[in-house]
């Protein structure tokens, strides 16, 4: 009879044993599927957030373009108004202004060196009658390749500059001798003087150059400027004309 009753117990017994291991699958996987529930909403935050990141990032990379664009233009605009203030807008060649500053540099340079320095003041003889004859856009052209060819004659050291019209002022800084300041007038006179051609017409033009020495003709910038200035008109021929051929 007992033999019986525990017989009848065993499988109760497995039976609890079964519902229990049941009960443990059950909570296992509710366990499992929080964690995967929660692992869903971790990866969905994470994709929102890296989305919010690549919009933030975009944003930024358009604002960075946009100021760079903006630095850019500005950096244009200041240097065309550098350009404006020191250079001449129709030959490129350094203006009035550049030409003052260089010039009081070389100056004191000079000075402190125990060197000479010279100015070239250049006039071109005739060149109105271009002007009148031909018009306002020849005569522009020609100052143009007056300038270049004056700009070619000249040292690496030395400035060239479009003083006014058709007035150019070269300074030779640092001269070892007078004769070298010389021999760039000379140069410059011959470049000048060879033919240019523009609207199928021939010119010929020469140019008038004067000179003063620093520190024989004054030590500063205006004295050296007048000296030249001066100079100029004393050698400048009345008779000179410009020479002007149809082709």
């Amino acid at each position: 009879m007992k033999e019986a009753i525990r017989n009848s117990k065993e499988p109760r017994d497995g039976m609890r044993s079964s519902f229990a291991s049941g009960i443990d699958m059950l909570h296992d996987a509710d366990t499992a599927l929080a964690q995967l529930a929660a692992a869903q909403r971790a990866l969905l935050l994470s994709q929102r957030e890296t989305l919010a990141a690549y919009t933030t990032i975009h944003k930024l990379q358009e604002t960075n373009s946009r100021l760079s664009a903006e630095i850019a233009a500005l950096q244009r605009k200041e240097a065309q108004a550098l350009a404006l203030a020191y250079f001449d807008e129709l030959t490129g060649l350094p203006n009035r202004r550049l030409l003052q500053d260089r010039l009081r540099q070389a100056i004191a340079q000079c000075a402190r060196q125990q060197k000479q320095l010279a100015l070239l003041f250049v006039d071109l003889d005739g060149f109105k009658a271009v002007n009148d004859t031909l018009g306002h856009a020849a005569g522009d052209t020609l100052l143009k390749r007056v300038a270049d060819r004056i700009a070619a004659s000249i040292r690496e050291a030395d400035t060239a500059c479009r003083y006014g019209g058709d007035e150019f002022v070269i300074m030779i800084p640092s001269l070892a001798h007078s004769s070298v300041a010389t021999a760039i007038a000379e140069k410059v006179q011959q470049c000048v003087a060879e033919p240019y051609v523009i609207d199928d017409f021939r010119i010929r033009i020469a140019a008038s150059i004067g000179t003063a020495l620093y520190p024989d003709h004054g030590q500063a910038c205006e004295d050296l400027l007048k000296h030249a200035d001066a100079t100029l008109y004393r050698v400048k021929s009345a008779s000179s004309k410009a020479s002007i051929t149809a082709l």
